[in-house]
């Protein structure tokens, strides 16, 4: 670690120093008083008690950087120098400077080890057994999708969590909402630098850090105070292993090349508009060997919306491992997952309520469009899915799946409203109901709406209404007598349909 003058100066803040001279960038390696035995150099910072000590000096442009107190009078050098109150106690700052070197001394020394760790081919492992030696408790590595990827395995833990990650190579979907207790994910998230979390459900202090990619995260580490109290230190070191990880990873994406991986490009570029048909199409759909089934959905998480999600990767995982036939794209820092079924198939009851069940667990904003045949159209019924969170959330402003199958009125009633009147469009028999039920309190042009979109079924229309059927009965009477138009007529009732959809989006 590289202890610069403005390094020092931020660490003895308390002793209320002040910096005369230009500050130079380059390290400090060691602290000395002054006297005519020294051999000067300019990686030294000298501390003078009295102007004597300059006496039979012969070099002094070799001094760079010099502290001492304000009342003394130095002769005149071209150094950088910082004085301190006279008040201050200048043995007192010269060994705390000492320990400060001594210190990031042995920080630089950590980092030169997990640095050769990785020049010598080493691993993920590697550095954790490496950190496990200076930090004397257990160290876990885990990716994006909350699997375990280097532990101290032979590290005896007491706590039945830890053994259950230990023996699962995962977390459970409990840890998980620990991690999610008091905002605590969000908080590792945001910082910069290791958190030491003293949380109630722990029986341990922890150090929590998110591993960064590219300006992504790619994971987290968790050291826990099972065998020694933590010591300040440890966050420094925490976060030298933090870089090490993070620089093999890198390294490690760099070097793979999988199928994957020219999936999710070739999803990102089509998305973008970035392969025209033709020959090219062709080329990168051979590239990414992959074949898209006769059934496609989009179904799109928008992570802004969705701020409690724990962690991007774990949700894909989620889809992936509940949802037969899907694969995730993470694109523009939205979730984007790719369903492909054989022609005859579509996506059961079961799999849109364990679609719907993730995104209520993890308050997750979902839109699923509807199915498609070719992925040349994927850009389409993306904006499709998007579509659909849109619409649903002009509904009930709550996380949820959206799927566009249930809003496509309310999408009709929205393009068509940009262009025209909805007055004008209305049925005159729609309109005339409407303003019954405003003149009268009464919802005719609900129920009207209910039945026809019932399919005319009275126990259907009054479970949607949660009312009585006879009340529906006496309603669809009341209508009769007010209006005239032919329940038998297909066209009418979508009109009927479509007018009231419309008449809605309007108010």
């Amino acid at each position: 670690m590289k202890t610069t003058i403005t390094y020092i100066m931020k660490k003895l803040e308390r002793f209320s120093p002040s910096l005369v001279g230009k500050v130079d960038t380059y390290s400090i390696i060691s602290v000395e008083w002054l006297d005519s035995t020294n051999s000067l150099s300019k990686d030294i910072l000298y501390m003078v008690k009295d102007a004597k000590a300059f006496d039979g000096l012969n070099t002094i442009s070799d001094i760079h950087t010099v502290a001492c107190l304000e009342n003394i009078s130095l002769p005149d050098i071209n150094a950088c120098v910082i004085y301190f109150p006279s008040s201050c106690n200048l043995d007192e700052i010269f060994y705390e400077i000492k320990e400060m070197l001594f210190h990031n001394l042995r920080l630089t020394s950590y980092s030169a080890n997990f640095i050769k760790i990785l020049s010598d081919g080493g691993g993920l492992q590697n550095l954790v057994d490496e950190a496990y030696e200076i930090i004397n408790n257990p160290i876990y590595i885990f990716d994006a999708g909350l699997k375990l990827l280097a532990a101290n395995w032979d590290v005896s833990m007491e706590d039945e969590q830890t053994k259950r990650i230990l023996s699962d190579k995962c977390l459970s979907e409990e840890d998980i909402k620990y991690m999610n207790f008091d905002h605590m994910h969000d908080r590792v998230r945001k910082s910069t630098f290791p958190l030491l979390v003293n949380n109630k459900r722990y029986d341990k202090e922890r150090i929590i850090t998110m591993i960064n990619k590219s300006g992504k995260d790619v994971g987290h580490i968790v050291v826990i105070s099972n065998e020694h109290p933590f010591k300040d230190v440890d966050l420094e070191i925490v976060s030298l292993l933090r870089d090490a990880v993070a620089h093999y990873l890198e390294k490690d994406s760099f070097i793979r090349n999988t199928k994957g991986s020219n999936y999710e490009y070739f999803i990102a570029d089509l998305l973008d508009g970035k392969i025209p048909l033709g020959r090219q199409f062709n080329n990168r759909m051979n590239y990414i060997d992959c074949i898209f089934l006769d059934v496609i959905y989009v179904l799109v998480v928008e992570t802004n919306r969705s701020s409690n999600a724990l962690s991007i990767r774990h949700i894909c995982n989620k889809f992936e491992k509940t949802i037969v036939g899907s694969r995730t794209v993470i694109h523009n820092g939205q979730i984007i997952v790719i369903i492909t079924k054989k022609y005859d198939q579509l996506l059961t009851d079961e799999e849109i309520y364990t679609m719907r069940e993730i995104c209520l667990e993890d308050n997750l904003y979902t839109g699923l469009s509807n199915p498609f045949n070719n992925i040349i159209d994927l850009p389409e019924y993306y904006q499709q899915a998007l579509r659909s969170i849109d619409l649903g959330v002009c509904k009930c402003n709550q996380a949820d799946l959206f799927i566009y199958e249930q809003y496509y009125l309310d999408h009709i009633a929205s393009t068509f409203t940009k262009l025209e009147s909805s007055e004008t469009f209305c049925h005159p028999s729609m309109r005339y109901l409407l303003d019954y039920d405003k003149n009268n309190g009464t919802e005719l042009a609900y129920t009207l709406y209910s039945y026809f979109l019932n399919e005319r079924s009275i126990l259907n229309t009054s479970n949607a209404l949660y009312v009585h059927r006879n009340t529906i009965t006496y309603r669809l009477k009341k209508i009769e007598s007010l209006i005239n138009i032919d329940f038998e007529d297909y066209n009418t009732r979508q009109y009927i349909i479509l007018s009231y959809v419309m008449s809605k989006k309007t108010n």
